[in-house]
Formats: structure tokens, sequence, C-alpha cells
């Protein structure tokens, strides 16, 4: 696979682990189960904090950790799953993120693909 599909195959991975962790992670703190409060929610009342500011930190924990995740996701697969270098063929890996580059690890050829995350336009 080429290095800026490569790029948005990994994009893809993350965004599932993001919605995919964000309704896991979600249905564990918020859905009772059997009549009584989320089991999240029955911890944090556990420690002291209080059930209506419960929600409000579970509600930021969750979206903490599905940003987490994805970014994980997507920093795990461009470093661990190789995409095929342009010009040799060989297995090439993804290094920057401004510019998005990947480097080959036969020839050496560094690919930019033209993609820069964090920047503005």
């Amino acid at each position: 696979m080429k290095p800026i599909g490569h790029y948005f195959r990994g994009f893809a991975w993350g965004g599932l682990v993001f919605f995919g962790g964000f309704f896991a992670f979600a249905f564990a703190a918020f859905v009772p189960i059997n009549g009584e409060a989320p089991v999240l929610l029955q911890l944090c009342t556990r420690y002291g904090v209080p059930g209506g500011l419960g929600f409000f930190v579970m509600f930021f924990a969750t979206f903490g950790l599905s940003v987490g995740g994805a970014e994980l996701t997507r920093w795990v697969f461009r470093r661990l799953v190789p995409a095929q270098c342009p010009q040799c063929g060989g297995e090439s890996y993804g290094r920057a993120t401004t510019p998005v580059t990947y480097v080959c690890q036969r020839c050496g050829h560094t690919h930019d693909t033209g993609i820069r995350e964090g920047e503005d336009s």
C-alpha cells in the first residue's frame, strides 16, 4: 500500500477506536445495570465525588480516553505497520507529523505525503 493510502487507513482505524471507545466507555459509565446507578458512577460516589458532578467527570474522562486511544492507534499503526516505498517497493514507516513523511528501511528514501498535521491553512 502506498504511503498516502497507509496514512488514511491509520486515520480510519483511529476514528474507529475513537467512536467505538467513546460509545463503549459511555455505556459503561452511564447505563444503569439491574436498576442501580452505573458502575463507574458508583465508584465516583464511593470516593466522595457528588453524583451530579460525577456525570461531568465521566463525560470528560470518556472524551479524553477516546481521543488518547485514537491518537495512540494512529501512531502505532504508522510506526509498526509498513507501507510500500514508492521508489523500491521496500517497507517504509511513518516518522514525522509536520509534514507526514515515510522513510524506507531498504533504500532510505523519505517520502513526503503532502499532509501537514496540526497546521492552520
